[in-house]
Formats: structure tokens, C-alpha cells, sequence
């Protein structure tokens, strides 16, 4: 953690030193606060950075984090306050406009979560190296502060492939009308967050093509604020393949499913997977969806597992068309299903969320309710019912 912050304050420093040697001294830098926080730019444009701090104040009842396995569920039923979130976001571009770079630290533990520089050398061709959110699948995309819910589906955990240190080359083939595509293609070291070298000869590699079929990319971003005019959105599917010493990975790296352990060999696990989404917006009603399917072959004792899961999940602002509701308030509903084993169904997961935001300023200030309920294996008794949670995101 003392060498992550070191590294992160080190390329602060630097490049304020860079931002002061490379500004035209004789006139006054711009510096303002916007919707990326405070703007700071220098007056030939060489230089600029946003800086933002962004908290979560949460409570919950009678747990707050998905039940996963027996002990999730039976525990003493709790009243939780919590700073589930306290981020320090920078951003910015340096040199040139087309060379941007992005720092996310999370301070409540000291960890290092994304820092990655991009050059854009057209808009149909950029590169992306460093650590960040792998470009894969929208939910976990979106940032947890911009999405419709409190938080994401329980087909996140299983299915996402979460920060990956490495190389996307991506880009939008901006045809016109329907004929319009985004791409990402990337290599990564398939170990997880906070690990730069792949633990056996075979990096990640991950694909993800979209079609923006009305013509413009949709930007990664939950609701549909604007109350759009025309529809807007995407289809998108992509793949993984990696091999690596784990079956699942989160923002604490590289983790297990139940039912591995921590394995023997060097890329003991060959994990294939892919997903099918589509995404759309239009009078402020929002829609998101997901399938995924997972292969995990465990090359020490050739046993072969399926996981497949799909969520659905639509928002709306009711003033949309019934003027008589508070422009600032959306409903938001998602179901969820999961089953960790296609040999096994009876063992499926269901989730079945109704959420309400109230935007103060848009995704930079807003309250969220929410109310869960998990329909699980009851089999082996994990049923655990409803879950409450309220929730202040706010970034400054």
C-alpha cells in the first residue's frame, strides 16, 4: 500500500513541475470548478488537470454486501452506517490535448485503483496503457457513483473481469447512421489489479465491439439525465481468454468462486467467457441488459465448469410523462438470475431490485433508497430475503 501511494504521489509531483515549466508564464492559467471538480489549465492548453474527491455515505439493513455463502446469510441482523466510497479522482491531459491521463486513489484504504495514460492519434485509433477497468462489460464499466442502482447486480462477482494492468488499442469507425462501431482490443497481465506480470506464459486477452446503431456512441453513464429527444444506444458483445491462478477478480485483485481453492500450478485455470449486452436511452427512460457465460477448465484435475447469468434493468423519470412528478426523482427496477453451474440449476440466484435516485446535481449529488430481495439456494439454506439500503453519493 506505502509503495502505491509513493508511486501515485511521484506522478503528481512530476507532472505539477512539467504543468509549471510548460506554461506560457505571461498569462494567467484558467482555473475553475466544473463537473470534473476543480480545472486547472494552463494558457496555451498544453496542460490541464481536474481534480475531484468523491464519498459514499451508506446504511443498510440487515447486511450490506450481496450474500454470497452460508455465513453471508446467517448473521446477526445489523444497522450499518458506513463511508462505503472516499475517492480521489485526477485527471487531465499533458503535452497535448491528445494525450490524456486518468488517477483514482481510494483513500479509505490506500489503494492505487486506476492509473493509465491514453494518446488519441484519431478518433478511430487510441491506445490505453496502465491499470484500469478493463473496457468489457457496461455495468461494471460505469462508475459506481453514475449508475442507476445503489449498486451492481450479483452477476458482477462472478462475470467481471474488474482492473487489469496492460495494453487497449480501441476506437469508433464512425460510419454514418447504423453503420456506426466502437472496438476495444486489449492484452493484459490476467492477474488482477495490483499485479503487472501474468503468473504463467499466457497474458489476457479481451475483445469488445459494439454498434452504436443511431449513429452516435453513448457514453458509459447511468439514467437517462438529458431526457434525450432521440433514441440513443448500442449493442455490444466481446470475449476473454485467459489463463491465471484465478477464477474470479474484484477490486481486491485476483480471488476465488466457491468451489476452487487456491490453486497448485501456475495458470492453473483457463477461464473463456463472453457476454451479449444492448443499452438504451430516449424521454428519460433508460434500459440496460446482460448475458454472460463462463467456461472454467482447471488444467490440474480437467474438470470443466459452465456459469451463466443475465440481468435486465430499466429506469424512468416519471415527470417524463406525468408532469405533475418532481422533475428530479427516477424509478429504477433490475432483475437478475444467476446459476453457478449449468450441471446444476436448482442452484440458481435471483436478485429482484427497486431503486429511487433524487438528483441534486445530477450524478455529483444524489440520494438513492433502495430495496433488494434475494430469492437463493435453499438447499443448502441460503435464502436471505430482503435487504434495505440508503445511500449519499456526492462528488466535489
Amino acid at each position: 500500500m506505502i509503495i502505491r501511494f509513493v508511486i501515485f504521489l511521484f506522478f503528481v509531483l512530476t507532472y505539477a513541475q512539467l504543468w509549471a515549466e510548460g506554461s506560457d508564464s505571461t498569462k494567467a492559467p484558467a482555473f475553475y470548478y466544473g463537473d470534473k471538480g476543480w480545472h486547472l489549465e494552463s494558457a496555451d492548453k498544453v496542460y490541464s488537470t481536474d481534480i475531484q474527491l468523491r464519498l459514499q455515505f451508506r446504511y443498510a439493513y440487515p447486511y450490506d454486501q450481496d450474500p454470497v455463502t452460508l455465513n453471508d446469510v446467517n448473521i446477526e441482523e445489523q444497522h450499518i452506517f458506513r463511508i462505503s466510497r472516499a475517492r480521489l479522482k485526477i485527471g487531465g491531459h499533458v503535452f497535448s490535448p491528445k494525450f490524456k491521463y486518468y488517477m483514482e486513489y481510494e483513500l479509505s484504504n490506500s489503494n492505487l485503483l486506476d492509473f493509465w495514460g491514453m494518446y488519441s492519434f484519431h478518433k478511430s485509433f487510441k491506445i490505453m496503457v496502465g491499470q484500469y477497468k478493463a473496457r468489457y462489460n457496461t455495468e461494471r464499466v460505469i462508475s459506481s457513483g453514475k449508475q442507476e442502482t445503489l449498486d451492481r447486480s450479483i452477476l458482477t462477482r462472478p462475470f467481471t473481469i474488474d482492473r487489469q494492468t496492460g495494453i487497449t488499442f480501441l476506437g469508433n469507425l464512425a460510419g454514418e447512421g447504423a453503420l456506426n462501431f466502437s472496438y476495444w482490443a486489449a492484452v493484459f497481465s490476467g492477474t488482477g489489479q495490483g499485479d503487472f506480470v501474468a503468473d504463467d506464459s499466457y497474458p489476457m486477452w479481451k475483445g469488445r465491439l459494439q454498434w452504436n446503431m443511431f449513429g452516435s456512441v453513448m457514453k458509459f453513464v447511468g439514467s437517462d439525465l438529458e431526457k434525450s429527444k432521440s433514441w440513443r444506444g448500442y449493442i455490444a458483445g466481446g470475449l476473454v481468454n485467459n489463463h491465471s491462478q484465478f477464477t474470479r477478480f474484484s477490486q481486491s485483485g485476483g480471488g476465488q468462486l466457491e468451489g476452487y481453492s487456491d490453486p497448485s500450478l501456475p495458470g492453473q485455470y483457463h477461464i473463456t467467457q463472453f457476454f451479449i449486452e444492448s443499452a438504451f436511452k430516449k424521454n428519460g427512460i433508460s434500459w440496460q441488459q446482460e448475458f454472460h457465460k463462463k467456461n472454467i477448465l482447471d488444467k490440474e484435475t480437467s474438470n470443466t465448469r459452465t456459469l451463466y447469468g443475465n440481468y435486465m434493468q430499466v429506469g424512468s423519470f416519471p415527470s417524463s410523462y406525468l408532469p405533475s412528478f418532481p422533475s428530479k426523482l427516477e424509478l429504477a427496477f433490475r432483475y437478475a438470475f444467476y446459476i453457478p453451474d449449468s450441471n446444476q440449476t436448482d442452484l440458481k440466484q435471483t436478485e429482484y431490485t427497486f431503486s429511487t435516485n433524487w438528483f441534486f446535481k445530477e450524478h455529483l449529488n444524489k440520494l438513492t433508497a433502495e430495496v433488494s430481495y434475494f430469492d437463493m439456494d435453499e438447499i443448502l439454506g441460503l435464502n436471505p430475503g430482503w435487504r434495505f439500503r440508503f445511500q449519499w453519493d456526492v462528488s466535489f
